[in-house]
């Protein structure tokens, strides 16, 4: 069996799509094993983090394509608090083989997979997804007595080239996926109340105790941007997201990093993204 595309080339296509995107107002950096964010590390200005875990599909036979899970992993990453949770990024294959073989058939370079073009299906923003660890969960279902991984999602290409996505482990049930462009435009307007979202306010701004809904939480980092001086040192409060669809301050003002064992977990394709406020 092998991979349908390389996790180290999808990292590298995503680690472009937010560079071009956010045109330098947006920071990446890839976490050693078992490392979760840690406010000594972000940026010293007001803006949003989340992970993503990037996963990528492997060929089990001309035309099925499958997306497996470590469960494990999985667990690991359930235990956090649900802002230190990654978002999983996946393929949905729409071809029968391998990509490098689907481009040497269409004749055009494998490497367009990295960028936007017009009436392209190459781009691989058509083709990737996007769940939270939560969704990640309920699809897989683990169960005691389990293997180390199961299958979160299959994909069969007819001969004709038509895809069809079966989630066979998921009880009937499709998980609500987003689409890579539309993950982006959404978490541009403060994401969805289960997304895991970590935000960093200027302290002026925030009243000790109160939790802030979405909208309002959107409204703050408007006006973070609007008033922040690059070239001045703030004192910025962490907020992340909590129950009832609200973000509520985070212990002590800090993020712990993780302390699990992640020695026998499979190897993690995970990166840190921060996005200026600006961008909300």
């Amino acid at each position: 069996m092998v991979v349908t595309v390389p996790e180290k080339t999808l990292e590298h296509w995503i680690s472009q799509y937010i560079a071009n995107r956010y045109a330098g107002s947006a920071a990446l950096w890839w976490p050693t094993r078992g490392e979760d964010i840690d406010v000594r590390s972000l940026p010293i200005r007001p803006g949003k983090a989340i992970q993503l875990e990037v996963k990528t599909s492997t060929l089990i036979n001309t035309g099925r394509h499958d997306v497996r899970i470590d469960l494990e992993q999985l667990q690991n990453y359930r235990s956090q608090a649900l802002a230190l949770q990654p978002f999983y990024v996946f393929p949905l294959p729409y071809w029968r083989g391998t990509l490098r073989e689907d481009a040497q058939h269409a004749g055009y370079e494998v490497t367009e997979g990295a960028f936007k073009r017009s009436g392209s299906p190459q781009w691989f923003g058509h083709w990737m997804v996007v769940l939270t660890t939560e969704q990640v969960h309920a699809a897989v279902n683990p169960q005691r007595g389990d293997p180390k991984t199961k299958v979160l999602a299959r994909v069969r290409v007819s001969a004709r080239g038509m895809p069809r996505v079966e989630w066979p482990n998921a009880g009937g049930s499709t998980p609500s996926f987003v689409g890579w462009s539309d993950f982006w435009d959404i978490l541009g307007r403060c994401g969805r109340g289960d997304w895991p979202q970590l935000v960093r306010i200027p302290r002026w701004l925030i009243n000790d105790g109160q939790t802030y809904t979405h909208d309002e939480m959107l409204e703050l980092l408007q006006i973070a941007a609007a008033e922040f001086d690059g070239g001045s040192q703030q004192s910025l409060a962490t907020f992340w997201s909590g129950d009832k669809e609200r973000f509520v301050a985070a212990p002590d003002g800090e993020v712990v990093p993780a302390d699990f064992d992640f020695s026998d977990v499979v190897e993690e394709h995970r990166q840190i993204v921060f996005v200026d406020a600006r961008n909300f």
